[in-house]
């Protein structure tokens, strides 16, 4: 299928929303040209839904003619594994769908776009000295939180575990989580982690407003910042 010209492209507005907190996302970052050339890592499903504040069906929709206009990509990209013994083998590739990110493209576009956007703010938290507090569980978009963090990413994953417990009342999906959360803290280099925290952040999903505060002074800390 031909992808669609971007010059007689019209975008609905979930569509431009989501081109709108990738490319909030993308400058934060200070990403550039070398990013946009080989791919990187942006925001998980769960994380861009919900800095766009989409129902499903729109955020999935406006996803799918992006992607088919080769504006905003998913990855990362895998190989289907054939069946053993199978006498067809298909050579092909498929997203795991664990971050989104923009194309050249997209990130032209989004760039024409930007001055008659509403400045869409991606979730951030502020890391100061001090302690690691108790904080309570902010929702919606007015809430700030600050997280005050002190001491090993080991007692950060027993503050996030026992949060989880807390917090996640279901018992297969509270068990779903905390497996994530061992892989994350086992991940053996940067490429493993980045890609087991976008996994449990899948996971999460709604609950990624009570975690969050935890989930990104825990990512800096694992990336040495």
């Amino acid at each position: 299928m031909a992808k669609k010209s971007t010059k007689s492209l019209t975008l609905d507005g979930p569509s431009k929303k989501i081109l709108s907190v990738l490319l909030t996302e993308f400058r934060e970052r200070h990403f550039g040209t070398e990013q946009l050339r080989n791919t990187y890592q942006g925001l998980s499903p769960a994380e861009l839904k919900s800095a766009c504040k989409l129902a499903d069906v729109d955020f999935d929709l406006a996803m799918s003619d992006l992607d088919e206009s080769d504006l905003v990509k998913t990855g990362p990209m895998e190989m289907y594994d054939n069946p053993p013994g199978s006498s067809v083998t298909i050579l092909a590739f498929y997203s795991k769908n664990q971050y989104s990110y923009l194309t050249e493209e997209g990130y032209k576009l989004a760039t024409r776009l930007g001055t008659a956007l509403p400045k869409m703010s991606v979730p951030r938290v502020h890391i100061s000295g001090g302690t690691f507090n108790q904080s309570p569980v902010g929702i919606g978009a007015q809430v700030s939180q600050t997280v005050n963090i002190q001491g090993s990413s080991n007692e950060l994953f027993n503050h996030l575990r026992e949060e989880i417990q807390q917090q996640v009342a279901d018992e297969k999906r509270r068990s779903e989580i905390l497996l994530c959360v061992d892989a994350l803290e086992d991940a053996p280099d940067q490429p493993s982690l980045l890609e087991r925290y976008n996994k449990l952040v899948g996971v999460i999903g709604d609950h990624m407003t009570v975690f969050g505060p935890l989930l990104i002074p825990l990512l800096q800390r694992l990336m040495g910042n």
